[in-house]
């Protein structure tokens, strides 16, 4: 039975691998050119994840590129002292097995397990399925596969083909998150530093193998707004905290006197905003 995978980041290749296992012919489709490790989010692994990683055999290697992130500082508007949480606490409480890793780190070690037994192509999107079973994509020629599954990501190119536009599903949940990545200039180590308003969050965090940071920013906003984020140089330190938090949210509608003077506007893919949706 031949199959087809859309998306290279940690479900596609999950699937691929214990597909491959119950002999199915998997082909993984990716529309990046390589494997995508250019920035990303955390991901937090807990005990049913961390199960079947162990017997994927990746186990080890996800624990060695753990984030390390064990304590949380929280500075609020207005506030005088910053709240400071024991985050080890926190995940001891929901569950007796967690590791938090980079996702693109996490991708990675995914891809690793099965890249031998799976037909991977890069650089290349599915533009049409027919009921037959015959697929099309943008460059290569068209195959034909017994079952197709969308493993794309927020806004699914396979589900976009079988059931219509996302508009038509989607919900738009009142909020925008953004992450991108930048050098860490304030020496995080093992730390998460939030800077929390009314109606806004940004925060930034490292992790012990990188040599960047993530800052990353929720605020409400109208479904049609367009976020930019910009980017300075910080400190660590109260201040720069809440002069970073205001550089990231700068057209989010924050206002303050601590806001730097000179920054420079990024677009890039990773600080581009763009509306979060719910269900789909």
């Amino acid at each position: 039975m031949r199959i087809l995978v859309s998306g290279a980041s940690i479900a596609g290749p999950v699937l691929a691998y214990w597909l491959v296992r119950h002999g199915f012919c998997v082909t993984v489709v990716e529309r990046a050119p390589t494997l995508r490790k250019t920035g990303g989010h955390t991901v937090d692994l807990f005990r049913p994840a961390m199960n079947i990683s162990e017997k994927m055999g990746v186990l080890p290697r996800i624990e060695e590129r753990a984030t390390g992130t064990n304590r949380m500082t929280v500075h609020q508007e207005r506030a005088r002292r910053p709240v400071r949480v024991d985050l080890s606490k926190i995940f001891n409480a929901t569950s007796d097995r967690h590791v938090e890793i980079m996702r693109d780190d996490l991708s990675e070690i995914y891809y690793d397990a099965a890249r031998d037994d799976v037909e991977y192509i890069f650089g290349d999107s599915i533009t049409a399925i027919s009921p037959d079973g015959e697929v099309r994509f943008e460059n290569a020629a068209p195959r034909r596969f017994d079952l197709v599954v969308g493993a794309d990501g927020l806004h699914s190119n396979v589900r976009r083909l079988t059931f219509g536009d996302e508009s038509r599903f989607s919900a738009f949940i009142g909020a925008y998150l953004g992450v991108l990545t930048w050098p860490n200039l304030s020496g995080l180590d093992s730390e998460l530093l939030i800077h929390v308003g009314v109606g806004r969050t940004v925060g930034t965090y490292g992790a012990r193998h990188l040599g960047d940071a993530r800052p990353c920013s929720c605020s409400g906003a109208s479904a049609s707004s367009t976020i930019t984020t910009t980017t300075c140089p910080g400190r660590r330190s109260c201040c720069a905290l809440r002069s970073t938090a205001c550089t990231l949210t700068w057209t989010a509608g924050w206002t303050s006197s601590a806001a730097p003077r000179r920054s420079t506007s990024t677009r890039s893919p990773s600080s581009v905003w763009t509306p979060g949706h719910g269900g789909g």
